[in-house]
């Protein structure tokens, strides 16, 4: 909910910064045209163009209007950021094999397939099975069929 109301922020503070720029830059017209008049038509000042001095503030305006308001979009409609961190609570007393298998899944955000698990920890596959039904039994993990594979999950 933080990174919403942050994506709204962005916005505003955009959408403000757009306005301050053309403002500006209507202004800073309306003095380049007066100085062309009072000067016969030379926009030449010390040597150096007016109107090309005059642009740079509306690039620069301009980049952080886009910038901001990409950040803020992004900011409003991404779900990963959204994602509850909750924090898993893990039993103190697991085994060397549990812990291993708890670990691993924790790296990888909380799920990876069994098959995996068996490369990682370079357990046997019934070794892998009896560690998980215990860990499952316990209410640490649970098993979901993924077609011929199981994915195992942190609860």
């Amino acid at each position: 909910m933080e990174n919403k109301i942050l994506g709204i922020i962005l916005i505003i503070v955009s959408v403000l910064i757009l306005t301050t720029t053309i403002i500006y830059n209507f202004q800073v017209k309306g003095l380049i045209v007066e100085l062309m008049e009072t000067s016969g038509g030379e926009c030449v000042v010390g040597g150096d163009c007016v109107h090309e001095k005059s642009q740079f503030p509306l690039y620069l305006g301009s980049f952080l209007f886009i910038l901001l308001l990409i950040t803020g979009i992004y900011l409003i409609f991404d779900k990963k950021i959204e994602k509850s961190t909750k924090k898993i609570e893990i039993p103190k007393n697991l085994d060397e094999e549990e812990k291993k298998i708890v670990d691993i899944l924790r790296s990888k955000e909380g799920s990876a397939y069994q098959s995996d698990l068996i490369k990682q920890t370079e357990f046997s596959k019934v070794k892998i099975t009896r560690v998980l039904d215990k860990l499952e039994h316990r209410k640490i993990i649970e098993r979901k069929r993924r077609g011929m594979a199981n994915l195992v999950i942190l609860k």
